[in-house]
């Protein structure tokens, strides 16, 4: 069992089950993914395309193989995780005295004759150090003090935070992989969308564009009204990019707008005949409002829109073949009080099939299309565990790139004219103030209480 937990939370198994991810998921980026099975048999003939879908390389990241590789790493970054903890926090717990012999063979290190008493050099020290934020541990062997003296204890505290913060991340990953969701929605105005999982759905009151004094784009809102299942209103907001809404852990992103292919705002048509006079009068039709002809009994309005007219030759009815706007036409009717004068198609490329008679004809001018807003519907239940990790690695980041340690050993021992205390140090990475600051540490307690003699790690006497 323990050969087992220490082959899972080696660096070795990590790294192996890393490439191997990493390899599994390059194939499932170059061999297309969810494809016929057909499919594969062609292109990769009928051997390799039946043991490639046999092996599921057709359907790979939801593969039992690969979420188990998925699932061993993971269990590895987390036994990694714990034992980089727990060595943290014992080196933060737990001092650790050594003796004369040991710190000489320390990469810094030096020797210094003294004329006090063990324990007058036991006292003088501890003052010094603790002068200098050095939180100092007292030990003895036999006849000897051994002194643990440590600075900058929070860098060792950011690195437990470090790698700490890779557990909520984790966590916060797998909660949100199998209890979240993730999805875009565009709606034009009106337009009512059920949202997934849930008994309400999300309306489009409206969307805008704002725009700058140069015409240029410089936001865009939309109004969003949440329904319960009986359809009356829970919420409205307006939202922007970057100020989504929330409602019970659900985030609705104002992430994109396009046009909208079905639907137009506002349709400009000129109206000319008996009832309007020869030159003819112009209107602007909210489709679906009917508009009154200024001066006029008449009223316009707007039934249908298609944006590329044709006719269905079997059930001669029309029809859209795209959603582009190859040939857009509008159906329209002029009426008065008491009868319809004109009902049919007007077109905007074709005005020679603009119905016209002597008691009135209409003509497309423009018309104005719609805009639908694009949203992103977004639910991350583990969310809080994430953003809990992402605070610990920050904190942790900066503790340790911000924080310099410094610890230094030291023996001291009894001699016939006073005592010798032998003080040492191990750099950190990344400190090339190490021996700089070591030294010139030891030469202040030196000079502050007259000590002369010093020998230090390159035998120089001072």
């Amino acid at each position: 069992m323990i050969r087992l937990f220490r082959t899972l939370s080696s660096l070795k198994t990590g790294i192996l089950l890393l490439v191997a991810i990493t390899i599994c998921a390059l194939a499932g980026v170059v061999i297309p993914q969810g494809l016929e099975v057909q499919r594969y048999v062609h292109k990769w003939g009928p051997v390799a395309g039946s043991l490639l879908v046999s092996v599921g390389l057709d359907r790979l990241f939801s593969t039992l193989w690969y979420n188990i590789l998925l699932g061993l790493f993971s269990l590895n970054v987390l036994l990694c995780t714990i034992n980089r903890i727990r060595a943290s926090v014992i080196s933060l717990l737990h001092p650790g005295f050594l003796g004369a012999d040991t710190i000489e063979r320390f990469p810094l290190h030096a020797v210094v004759q003294s004329p006090f008493s063990v324990e007058q050099l036991r006292k003088r020290l501890i003052a010094f150090l603790r002068k200098r934020y050095f939180r100092v541990s007292v030990s003895a062997a036999g006849n000897t003090v051994l002194l643990d003296a440590r600075r900058g204890a929070l860098r060792d505290v950011g690195m437990a935070l470090l790698h700490l913060s890779v557990l909520p991340l984790l966590i916060g990953g797998l909660i949100g992989q199998t209890g979240g969701f993730s999805y875009p929605q565009l709606l034009g105005k009106g337009e009512i969308a059920a949202v997934r999982e849930r008994t309400f759905s999300v309306r489009c009151d409206y969307f805008r564009l704002e725009l700058n004094e140069q015409g240029q784009i410089k936001d865009y809102k939309s109004k969003l009204t949440l329904l319960d299942s009986a359809g009356d209103s829970i919420l409205s907001r307006v939202i922007e990019v970057n100020h989504p809404l929330v409602y019970k852990g659900i985030k609705f992103y104002q992430s994109s707008y396009r046009t909208d292919p079905l639907r137009v705002d506002s349709v400009r048509l000129v109206v000319r005949g008996s009832a309007v006079g020869s030159v003819g009068k112009g209107v602007v039709v909210v489709p679906g409002t009917p508009a009154r002809i200024s001066g006029t009994g008449l009223s316009v309005a707007v039934h249908r829109f298609i944006p590329d007219f044709w006719i269905d030759m079997e059930t001669r009815e029309p029809q859209s073949r795209s959603k582009e706007h190859n040939n857009p036409a509008f159906l329209i009717s002029v009426a008065d009080s008491a009868d319809t004068l004109f009902k049919g198609w007007v077109f905007e490329k074709f005005g020679a099939m603009h119905h016209s008679d002597d008691t009135c004809s209409v003509a497309l001018m423009t018309y104005g299309q719609q805009y639908a807003t694009g949203l992103l519907i977004k639910e991350n239940p583990g969310g809080p565990a994430i953003w809990a990790g992402i605070i610990f690695m920050s904190i942790g980041v900066l503790l340790v790139f911000w924080v310099t340690r410094r610890r230094l050993r030291i023996a001291i021992t009894p001699a016939p004219s006073g005592s010798v205390f032998t003080v040492g140090t191990t750099p950190v990475r990344n400190d090339p103030d190490a021996e700089h600051v070591f030294n010139q540490t030891v030469s202040a307690f030196t000079a502050e209480f007259g000590i002369a003699s010093k020998e230090t790690a390159n035998g120089t006497v001072d």
